[in-house]
């Protein structure tokens, strides 16, 4: 959450979690290309100082509760 705009705002943990919780419903690819999209919104026109990272994992399965 490190990227940043032209106003040296940070992306954020809060930004990264709306736009996690509003893609909820997409599949994994789908997530990733929205977050990207988003942070590339959120920075331009600023140029990145760093390279992007983003680790996705798709968790499937029962769970076992107790």
């Amino acid at each position: 959450p490190d990227a940043t705009n032209e106003q040296y705002e940070s992306y954020g943990y809060a930004r990264l979690s709306t736009t996690s919780e509003i893609n909820h419903s997409c599949t994994l690819a789908a997530l990733v290309k929205a977050l990207v999209e988003d942070i590339d919104q959120w920075t331009h026109p600023a140029e990145a100082f760093d390279d992007l990272t983003l680790l996705a994992v798709e968790v499937s399965g029962q769970t076992k509760e107790g």
